[in-house]
């Protein structure tokens, strides 16, 4: 996998992970088809392709383990060009409706913190 898909993907998990406290985005946010409309948190692998279908795209971040020896694996799951799904040890985590809006919500927060620096 090339390194700036890794890097993409790891940037879309923590841009996931910091949406899953913000407000639902509303349907005029969406950009195209709304490919996670009946998708919900907490839903199984299965019950996510059910209803939403085979994902375009999935990168695999591996397994993490921490200090207690509690392994999780996550995935990222791609629905056309703007939309994706975190699973965690193969529930859905995390939705994210617009990947570019929540990128630039991002970035900006990077830029600010850059700013303050010395």
């Amino acid at each position: 996998m090339p390194s700036f898909l890794k890097y993409y993907a790891l940037l879309c998990f923590c841009c996931l992970i910091y949406s899953c406290g913000s407000k639902q985005f509303e349907q005029s946010e969406i950009e195209g088809k709304n490919y996670l409309e009946k998708v919900k948190k907490n839903m199984s692998k299965d019950q996510l392709i059910q209803q939403a279908g085979k994902p375009d795209t999935i990168v695999d971040l591996g397994r993490v383990t921490d200090e207690h020896d509690y392994t999780q694996h996550l995935e990222l799951y791609f629905y056309g060009s703007n939309q994706s799904v975190t699973l965690i040890n193969d529930t859905v985590d995390a939705l994210d409706f617009n990947i570019r809006k929540t990128e630039t919500r991002i970035q900006h927060k990077i830029d600010s913190a850059k700013a303050a620096l010395p």
